[in-house]
């Protein structure tokens, strides 16, 4: 069987001017919102990029007014990991994060378990 390709719909009775017209604000409203996402997108990695390229720079350089390194100083995120146990901060965060998690699961379970006793209608009016 052959796949025959339909001709693209013209709209009835709609004048060429105006069809024009409307793929153009189409074309314009497209345009507009991607230019709009475009600008949040940067806005939103500047700093992003400005925390990068302060974190490689030499550390006299580093509130300066030049924004890019003279020198790319990788070995600062090393240095950083060598000062600072940052993997045990880390840990001590997820352990925090998993017993409150689990302690405020549990403290749901039991509020919803004990709503039929202490929420029913002659416990209320008494």
């Amino acid at each position: 069987m052959t796949a025959v390709a339909e001709a693209p719909r013209r709209e009835a009775g709609v004048p060429p001017k105006e069809r024009f017209k409307r793929q153009w604000d189409k074309r314009l409203s497209f345009i507009a919102l991607h230019s709009v996402g475009i600008a949040m997108g940067v806005i939103f990695m500047l700093p992003i990029l400005f925390v990068f390229l302060t974190a490689v720079m030499a550390s006299d350089q580093a509130m300066t007014s030049s924004l890019w390194p003279s020198e790319w100083h990788f070995e600062n995120f090393v240095k950083v990991f060598q000062k600072a146990p940052l993997l045990e901060y880390f840990g001590n965060s997820l352990l925090f994060w998993r017993t409150f998690s689990e302690v405020g699961t549990y403290s749901r379970f039991i509020a919803v378990a004990s709503c039929p006793v202490f929420c029913s209608s002659d416990v209320i009016a008494s």
